[in-house]
């Protein structure tokens, strides 16, 4: 009876909806049948299946039953062929703990379904001859109850975590009821998950004395139409049993055969497993029973199919007579197209006439491993003075000792050992590298068949270090592991790479230099920008900047960065044209104190660099730069530090443009002098601050005596000549703070904050006496005398407003005049 196709055990009503129906229409047509499932066809094919099981977690979850059913079925399916037997079908159940069979045809398409219940009912006679009972399956021990009182949804929870299809109902320790997935599902509409469990459950429960043979437990479960029972035992209960508990008591001696296939399990695991197949031998053919997680991943789930699908048939043939000879293989290699497997596994000889025995198969694909080796070796054995051709360093040793047994010409040309000594060297005499570290990758690279890539040390022959980059990978000689190492050297590259990270440091500095340097607001400003960056980041010692006005051709400014004090010129004390950056417009470097490029120079330690500013064409500006430390102006320094002047050019140039203009705008241009607005808005801002602090402001109000008769007499080139001669003198005669201003025509101003009445006339006085020693030549080389005339005043005594004090010091002036001139009245 066991032999017998599958197909003569079909269920006769197979409940099935289509893969676009609701779980309501699934729910409605598991009730209408009566069955356990419903499986999901789409076309002809089965793509899922939904149980008692699944509805169970569908209540807990409380999902909507309008969703697709395809969303929560099973979609991981177990087929037989229709023409396989039924010993098969009941060690597919048993083997893959499943209730039901997927039944197909040749093609794949759905024929039926084979249940549990079925098979038992068919194997009755096997049953029967047997001569089992319930004692000898001994059931369930560790069975799950609840009470009467337990909530629905508390039972389902229970049901869910241990995944049991029934729960049993107890009063006082004695079986009141069950409460099943077949209950859950007919009562699903209805049942209200927080009332209690005994308003639900199937009640009485029905009991068998374990005693009783196997064969007529089966026929109460069938007359009963239920699939489990409670075992008593002097009724007591002691304890519960299944159908499927039943099922896998016929499939054989059961203990025998599970104790057998833990040993082959612990084999299998002993030679580390990747893909495992359990092939079932019918003697005539032999059928994969089941697959692991990794076999299905890899192949497909081809449970149910003839091995041959694997392992091709020409390499089957062996492999089989190998295992039926020696009851196991280890490390076979088989090929399948272009697909390397090393297969080991083990035979177990049954004791059931239906079948010869179990095979447990493992696999591992070693395609790329085996490519990669047989590339190796064919390189290395056929075109050795290929690789001594390469420039990268070709190193072979073994792998239990590190000794060096192959190495190619770069080797020794990189390294420069000989031949000699590498021969008589280990790995571990090269690589730069702790001992133990190397050790485990070695490890991972033999075991494992890892390839494993890194940056390492090389140590020459000399003690010298080179940066390689090593591939390394396991090959065999003579059937022993080895090593093979690529090596390529890259001190170059990490010099590029160096190269490369310094320019884009320097290029990140110029382009945060440029970004300051668009927001800066004065050019005096714009040069602090500039001498933080050589201090900070160049790390210039000491830095001194003499502006320079290219239409004067004199020194204007010197600022001076990194000094303690101000110091001596260094340079710049004479004219400019002894300047040889100024004349050539050439850079000059004097790394050390032999150096001589510069005879103005006075450094007798260090470093200098010299370099311009140039602005349309002219120079604005000559950079004295020292370093305290000899050679440290490098090629690379001195173009970094071009490239910053370069940057800077043009923003001081228009720096300085708009300073120009901001003085055009506030300075007579004639004199030079500040004009009356600017004299206004300055003495404004005077008289606040004069105010404020409690501190004196003198005013002098000057008139060129005799100008108009002398602007009439000799022409207004003579006359400007005058006005220019007087305000130098001026402005030669004042201190720094004070401000000389032309106020209109031949009349000048002077502001002198913080002086009082006796310092202003002084101040007064000594303009008075310069003026009058100086003379001018008229075109015909005739002597003129200049004299002025002042008048003064002072804040707060005369006024407190530029207007009163200019009222007094013009009455005072107008004294001066009628008492006959070049006077100063107070």
């Amino acid at each position: 009876m066991i032999n017998v196709p599958i197909e003569s055990l079909l269920e006769e009503n197979n409940p099935i909806v289509n893969s676009n129906d609701t779980l309501e229409d699934t729910i409605k047509k598991m009730r209408e049948y009566n069955q356990g499932f419903v499986v999901i066809l789409k076309d002809k094919s089965a793509v899922g299946i939904l149980s008692e099981r699944d509805v169970i977690r569908l209540f807990k979850q409380k999902v909507d039953l309008s969703e697709n059913v395809m969303k929560f079925a099973t979609k991981s399916l177990i087929t037989v062929r229709k023409d396989r037997s039924v010993f098969f079908a009941v060690n597919l159940l048993v083997e893959n703990n499943i209730r039901r069979l997927i039944v197909v045809d040749e093609k794949g398409d759905f024929v039926g379904t084979v249940t549990m219940k079925k098979l038992l009912l068919k194997l009755e006679e096997d049953i029967y001859r047997k001569n089992l009972t319930l004692k000898d399956l001994q059931g369930r021990k560790n069975i799950i109850s609840v009470s009467r009182k337990t909530p629905v949804k508390e039972a389902i929870e229970i049901m869910f975590e241990n995944n049991i299809g029934s729960i049993l109902v107890v009063d006082d320790e004695h079986p009141v009821g069950i409460f099943t997935e077949r209950d859950v599902l007919n009562k699903f509409d209805e049942l209200d998950s927080n009332q209690p469990i005994e308003m639900y459950m199937s009640s009485p429960v029905e009991t068998i004395d374990i005693e009783t043979s196997v064969y007529d437990a089966l026929k109460v479960m069938d007359s009963k139409k239920i699939s489990r029972l409670v075992l008593t035992q002097e009724g007591k209960f002691v304890s519960f049993i299944t159908q499927r508990d039943i099922i896998k008591a016929i499939s054989g001696n059961f203990e025998t055969f599970l104790e057998r296939k833990l040993k082959s399990t612990k084999d299998i695991l002993d030679i580390f497993p990747e893909l495992i197949v359990e092939v079932i031998d019918m003697v005539e053919s032999q059928y994969i029973q089941w697959m692991n997680k990794k076999a299905k991943d890899f192949f497909g789930n081809l449970i149910g199919n003839d091995i041959v699908t694997i392992i091709p048939e020409k390499d089957w043939g062996y492999l089989y007579s190998k295992l039926l000879k020696d009851k196991k293989v280890e490390k076979l290699k088989v090929t399948d197209g272009e697909r390397v497997f090393e297969v080991s596994g083990s035979y177990i000889i049954s004791d059931i006439k239906e079948f010869r025995g179990k095979i447990k198969l493992l696999l591992r694909d070693i395609s790329k491993e085996k490519e990669d080796q047989n590339i190796i070796l064919k390189e290395l054995q056929t075109y050795k003075s290929i690789l001594d051709s390469i420039e990268d360093m070709i190193i072979i040793y073994q792998a239990d000792n590190g000794r060096i047994k192959m190495f190619n010409r770069s080797v020794m040309k990189k390294l420069g050992y000989t031949q000699e000594e590498l021969k008589n060297m280990t790995i571990f005499d090269i690589v730069e590298e702790d001992k133990d570290f190397l050790k485990q990758n070695i490890e991972k690279i033999v075991r494992k068949g890892e390839v494993v890539s890194g940056k390492r040390t090389y140590k020459e022959v000399h003690g010298g270090k080179i940066p390689v980059e090593v591939n390394a990978t396991s090959v065999t000689f003579n059937g022993n592991p080895h090593i093979l190492i690529v090596a390529r050297d890259i001190s170059l590259r990490i010099k590029l790479e160096e190269e490369i990270n310094y320019r884009n440091s320097q290029m990140q500095i110029l382009h945060n230099f440029v970004l300051a340097l668009n927001k800066a607001t004065s050019i005096k400003e714009s040069y602090n920008i500039l001498a933080k960056i050589l201090l900070n980041i160049v790390k210039i010692d000491k830095l001194i900047i003499y502006r320079i006005n290219p239409s004067l051709n004199a020194v204007v400014e010197k600022l001076y960065y990194g000094f303690d004090k101000e110091p001596a010129d260094l340079c710049l004390n004479g004219e400019l044209l002894e300047c040889k950056v100024m004349i050539s417009g050439d850079t000059i470097v004097e790394n050390d104190k032999f150096a001589f490029q510069c005879g103005k120079l006075k450094l007798n330690h260090g470093s200098f660099l010299c370099s311009n500013v140039v602005s349309s064409g002219k120079t604005i500006a000559i950079i004295n730069m020292i370093s305290m430390e000899e050679n440290f102006f490098t090629k690379e320094k001195v173009e970094f530090i071009e490239s910053l002047i370069n940057a800077f050019s043009p923003f001081a140039s228009t720096l300085n443009l708009i300073e120009i203009n901001k003085e055009l705008s506030l300075k007579d241009s004639l004199t030079n002098l500040y004009n009356r607005r600017y004299i206004i808005e300055f003495f404004t801002k005077e008289i606040g601050k004069a105010k404020r602090l409690d501190y004196n402001i003198g005013v002098l109000v000057i008139d060129v005596d005799n100008f108009k008769k002398l602007n009439d007499t000799y022409g207004h080139l003579v006359g400007d000549l005058c006005l220019k001669k007087v305000s130098n003198v001026f402005l030669n005669s004042v201190r720094e703070m004070d401000i000389v201003g032309r106020w209109g025509g031949e009349e000048f101003i002077v502001i002198l904050p913080g002086s009082d009445e006796e310092s202003t006339y002084q101040i007064a006085e000594r303009i008075r006496k310069k003026v009058s020693s100086e003379v001018i030549f008229t075109p015909d080389n005739k002597i003129l005398n200049i004299t002025v005339s002042i008048g003064m005043a002072v804040y707060p005594k005369d006024g407190d407003n530029l207007d009163d004090l200019i009222k007094v010091a013009d009455e005072k002036l107008y004294q001066a005049k009628k008492s006959g001139k070049n006077l100063t009245i107070r």
